[in-house]
């Protein structure tokens, strides 16, 4: 929507659904060519690559509340651990609209896709930003959650490792957002900082 067009940086494509719905659209998919990537930890997302044309499909379950309207999805993980755990997000009301595809394909899309946008990026959605890493920076979670915590760290190392100190830090203030006094993160800011 921002650019018109795929994400250049992104590297897969990304799609809600009721989670109800998820065993059906994996058998779909499998049917069509498309194989599962095994992921032993998480029950939401499910991703599906396809074995000819190389592209990764990431299926989001979410549910809806019926007090609020509001939609909840997120990570979750299949070990029955406490809720608080998980990585749970929400987003404004679900309101579709009939479209169709450049293809001429018709297709289900979102009635107000930039308040979903500003619930997940923040106001400024519409600035590229290729360092927003949204398992760790995203605007909707309800909380900067244990398993949200692993990620950031795993990531953090990940892109420090890599060479990638400008992203690296911005996960690091990304996560101090939230976790403003844990002196591991500060003291990996302060390293990061002396490295750019």
């Amino acid at each position: 929507m921002r650019e018109g067009g795929l994400i250049s940086f992104d590297k897969d494509i990304d799609i809600g659904l009721p989670h109800t719905e998820m065993e059906r659209a994996v058998r779909c998919l499998e049917n069509n060519g498309w194989v599962e990537a095994p992921n032993q930890f998480l029950t939401n997302p499910r991703s599906m690559v396809h074995s000819v044309k190389k592209v990764t499909v990431d299926l989001s379950g979410f549910v809806i509340d019926e007090e609020s309207n509001r939609v909840f999805t997120g990570f979750w993980l299949k070990e029955d651990v406490p809720h608080e755990w998980n990585a749970n997000t929400y987003y404004p009301p679900l309101t579709l609209k009939k479209d169709t595809t450049p293809a001429g394909e018709p297709i289900w899309s979102l009635t107000d896709p930039e308040a979903w946008l500003v619930a997940l990026y923040g106001e400024s959605w519409k600035v590229p930003d290729p360092a927003f890493d949204t398992v760790i920076r995203a605007k909707n979670y309800f909380r900067f959650s244990l398993l949200v915590q692993c990620y950031a760290f795993s990531r953090i190392y990940n892109k420090w490792h890599e060479g990638e100190i400008k992203k690296a830090m911005a996960m690091v203030q990304g996560s101090l957002v939230h976790l403003p006094d844990d002196t591991l993160l500060q003291q990996i800011e302060a390293r990061l900082e002396s490295l750019l």
